[in-house]
């Protein structure tokens, strides 16, 4: 499972610097809508931060569980407490 967790480290934050990074080329070469540049690499580098949001929230679940099997119960509610938080920030901006 340790492997797991580093290859979905690994990865979530190779998602995230490829969408920065095409968000960054989008800025730096100042491309709007008609441009095909800007249509083809804004999809794909928003599709790549969301990629690496649900890589990162799978790795916390990870985290989660073993936390759990170590019985280590004021981390686990630390750690949910905190989730919780950020999760209510969100929705409550959405609405």
């Amino acid at each position: 499972m340790n492997k797991l967790k580093s290859t979905i480290k690994k990865a979530a934050l190779a998602f995230a610097l490829a969408g920065l990074a095409g968000f960054l080329i989008v800025a730096l070469t100042k491309t709007a809508y008609p441009d095909p540049f800007f249509v083809w690499l804004t999809p794909i580098s928003l599709a790549a931060v969301f990629i690496s949001l649900g890589l990162y929230a799978v790795y916390w679940l990870m985290e989660l569980v073993v936390l759990v099997k170590k019985k280590e119960w004021g981390l686990v509610a630390g750690q949910l407490l905190i989730g919780a938080l950020v999760c209510f920030m969100i929705l409550r901006k959405i609405r």
